[in-house]
């Protein structure tokens, strides 16, 4: 099962629409997800269903847990964000190479060796 990520880009989609809307509890928190079997995907709005969640409140453990959780085996995440670069104007389709993290890192590993 193919799992999309979406954000603030997919905000007032009709991707929604005929989805099963489906809260999978996970060790971290609630997740809301929307199901397709026909198609055998899964959205999931990483601001939440109404999109309130701020960005640094996103809780990426549950998210990715819960779409474990779905035997989701492949995940695409569609984001968008700006640039202080001025050589990167508004538009420009970029594929990022490298992330610097400036809070902790999430992760489900933890204590793995």
């Amino acid at each position: 099962m193919l799992a999309i990520i979406g954000g603030t880009l997919l905000l007032g989609s009709d991707l929604m629409e005929g989805m099963e809307k489906r809260v999978v509890q996970t060790p971290y928190g609630d997740v809301t997800c929307y199901i397709d079997d026909a198609d055998d995907f899964v959205l999931l709005m990483r601001h939440g269903p109404s999109h309130k969640i701020p960005p640094h409140r996103i809780n990426h453990l549950a998210n990715i847990d819960a779409l474990s959780m779905l035997d989701v085996d492949g995940v695409v995440s569609l984001n968008s964000t700006g640039s202080l670069n001025p050589d990167i104007r508004p538009g420009e389709f970029l594929v990022t190479d490298d992330f610097v993290c400036f809070w902790d890192l999430p992760t489900l590993l933890e204590d793995a060796v």
